[in-house]
């Protein structure tokens, strides 16, 4: 398995320089461009549309339709590019990493219990509150939105799958599109399903009993293996061939390892420290649901006695932003704050680096620029 080589490294800090400024227009018009075609092609894709009854139907459509970064499918054309193809050819493939993302999101706010998602509703909360205003009781509401979101996701993984087999229209042999569909099972959906099991199961565990090897392994699995698979699926497009071990794949599988890290890091940053209103969910869920990031697991082992005791009782119970202000003020003047994000920009700097041997083009170029603003994003 090519993420088998990548190793968690511990880099030496290194100077780099976040972007201070809008990203250059080529990259962001190459992103809105690739937003707009999955956004058309999802709304007008009649799949979902077919389900039944016709609220989950509607709640199946939601996440993947929200018009979110769309970093996944941007990663299939760039790569796809990179490699000297054709990215008109894998819009379908596109499509389906952004709806394969979305189930896996559904699921997860279930796991979390989050009721916000992009600044809306998340399906289990947003089934509750409309059945609870159709009189349904609270209890058969609760039950209905939570199994209304799982079989929403399952339906998102159907429609994933759906639409790869579209790659036949774009002249992408049979052969390669069965092994496309063979990667999702034996890679992606094991490793990434692995990775939130991890996840889950820290979550239960003693957080001093945690080491940093295992969170960097769930983030790896969580976070990277879809990345690894965008980028993997966009290159294998294009050189027309099925060997997921080339050269290339494993120096892009690098990449996205490196930049699933970052990406998660941030993403936990942001949790602890971003505006609620442009992340557009709760700030602090994280140690409300005492989730062993590293961040947290960092700061338990560094802090000693009362203070310890303090910071650990600072979550697994609901808190008032007072109390997670105290909490994130705690990490901040151990170090711990610091020290994470100078492991996070190493890991965007070590994802640019993968990159070195592909020749300079728009779509290396591309790529650069995402790792750059995975540590700089606000949501």
């Amino acid at each position: 398995m090519a993420s088998a080589s990548f190793r968690h490294p511990k880099p030496k800090p290194v100077p780099f320089i976040l972007m201070v400024k809008a990203a250059p227009k080529t990259w962001s018009d190459s992103l809105a461009e690739i937003a707009t075609a999955v956004q058309s092609a999802l709304e007008s894709d009649p799949f979902a549309q077919a389900v039944r009854p016709n609220y989950l139907a509607r709640w199946t459509r939601v996440y993947p339709c929200a018009a979110g970064k769309r970093l996944r499918p941007a990663l299939v054309h760039w790569c796809c590019s990179l490699l000297g193809g054709n990215p008109e050819n894998v819009l379908p493939m596109a499509c389906a990493v952004e709806i394969y993302h979305n189930w896996t999101l559904v699921h997860d706010d279930i796991i979390d219990n989050d009721d916000v998602r992009r600044g809306n509703p998340t399906v289990h909360a947003g089934v509750l509150a409309e059945k609870t205003a159709e009189g349904l009781s609270v209890a058969k509401s609760t039950m209905l939105g939570q199994s209304t979101a799982i079989l929403a996701g399952d339906i998102l993984q159907g429609w994933a799958i759906r639409k790869i087999c579209e790659l036949r229209s774009k002249d992408v042999h049979s052969d390669l599109i069965l092994s496309l569909i063979e990667r999702i099972q034996d890679f992606l959906c094991r490793e990434l399903i692995s990775g939130e099991a991890l996840d889950v199961d820290m979550s239960v565990q003693n957080p001093a009993q945690i080491t940093e090897n295992a969170v960097m392994d769930m983030m790896i699995g969580k976070t990277g293996a879809l990345l690894a698979y965008s980028c993997e699926a966009g290159a294998r497009i294009a050189q027309h061939h099925l060997n997921e071990n080339s050269e290339e794949i494993k120096q892009l599988h690098l990449f996205a390892n490196h930049l699933g890290v970052a990406f998660q890091l941030r993403d936990d940053w942001l949790n602890l420290f971003g505006n609620a209103d442009v992340v557009g969910k709760s700030v602090g869920s994280d140690l409300t649901n005492r989730k062993p990031t590293l961040f947290f697991v960092r700061t338990l082992t560094r802090l000693e006695g009362s203070a310890r005791d303090d910071f650990y009782h600072l979550s697994g119970r609901e808190l008032s932003p007072s109390e997670v202000k105290k909490a994130t003020q705690m990490m901040v003047e151990c170090g711990v704050v610091e020290e994470v994000v100078e492991l996070m920009n190493a890991h965007a700097e070590n994802a640019i680096r993968s990159l070195q041997m592909f020749p300079d083009s728009d779509a290396k170029t591309y790529l650069t620029h995402l790792a750059q603003y995975s540590v700089a994003r606000l949501k």
